[in-house]
């Protein structure tokens, strides 16, 4: 599967990136919002995991323009913050799919990765 990873701690990018690309994914890392945009419509990934952050202009943007677009992109949020039900019903509305609290088992995130694959006939990149 092709994957886009967002997040501003680049440490995490890092050992994301690794452990989905041994799993057999194949996986791009920005820290910045609109290379992320940029990127989904350029490496046209299936799934993009991010950050998010409600008080950053560039992921509030960046998440208003994936759901006006349409983008079959699958967005999968992982967050050190609890979200409102409000704020969910939104994110949701913007084509989220899935949230997760930091810290986050990575096997879980391979097992949604792996749900997604089969609802939508996707097999690994390798």
């Amino acid at each position: 599967m092709k994957i886009i990873l967002l997040d501003n701690d680049l440490e995490l990018l890092d050992v994301f990136q690794k452990f989905l690309t041994i799993a057999g994914h194949e996986c791009i890392t920005t820290d910045k919002p609109v290379v992320a945009l940029s990127l989904i419509n350029t490496f046209q990934p299936n799934v993009l995991i991010s950050e998010y952050f409600s008080n950053d202009e560039n992921y509030v943007e960046l998440f208003k323009k994936l759901g006006s677009q349409k983008i079959s992109t699958k967005t999968i949020i992982l967050t050190s913050v609890e979200y409102g039900i409000k704020d969910l019903e939104t994110l949701e509305n913007q084509g989220i799919s899935s949230i997760f609290l930091k810290p986050i088992d990575p096997l879980l995130i391979l097992k949604t990765l792996s749900q997604f694959g089969q609802k939508h006939h996707l097999t690994l990149s390798i």
